[in-house]
């Protein structure tokens, strides 16, 4: 068993600091060449957790939670509006895909892609307006999930 899957099991974290998250997603970014990028992640102090969210455009918004305790992600989660263009559209697989392959560190850029398979994404006759599925992988569980009326939801946490 790994040191990340240990950790996750006994803190309910990811294992890995904001900092490393956005490290992560900016390198994997910029291998698949994308202009979404994590600048100046500001952190909220809460009563019992900290959190941090990122508005990349106008209809794609990053937002997260971080145990107090030893300073790690607990959650991520990523909300996508639907404008109908197709710019959109890609950006917000994109992000998603960035988002499940930052959640663990050592794993390449197409990490992202498998899991939205998982999830359903792109089966044939899927209702993208009533998606609402889940997976777990390597201890994380994924999600997607339609907001009717915005678009859709992306996210991960680790699994219970």
């Amino acid at each position: 068993m790994s040191n990340e899957s240990t950790q996750r099991e006994t803190d309910h974290s990811f294992g890995i600091s904001p900092e490393e998250f956005v490290k992560s997603f900016n390198e994997k970014a910029q291998l698949i060449q994308t202009r979404l990028r994590i600048n100046n992640l500001n952190t909220n102090e809460g009563p019992g957790k900290d959190s941090f969210q990122y508005q990349f455009t106008e209809t794609l918004i990053i937002s997260g939670r971080i145990d107090k305790n030893n300073g790690n992600l607990i959650d991520v989660s990523l909300i996508g509006g639907n404008d109908g263009t197709t710019e959109t559209a890609e950006d917000i697989l994109t992000a998603a895909s960035l988002l499940i392959s930052s959640t663990q560190i050592n794993v390449s850029t197409g990490f992202g892609d498998d899991v939205i398979k998982k999830l359903g994404l792109f089966d044939k006759g899927e209702d993208l307006s009533k998606i609402d599925n889940s997976t777990v992988v390597n201890g994380i569980k994924y999600y997607v999930l339609a907001l009717p009326s915005i678009g859709l939801s992306f996210g991960a946490s680790v699994a219970k």
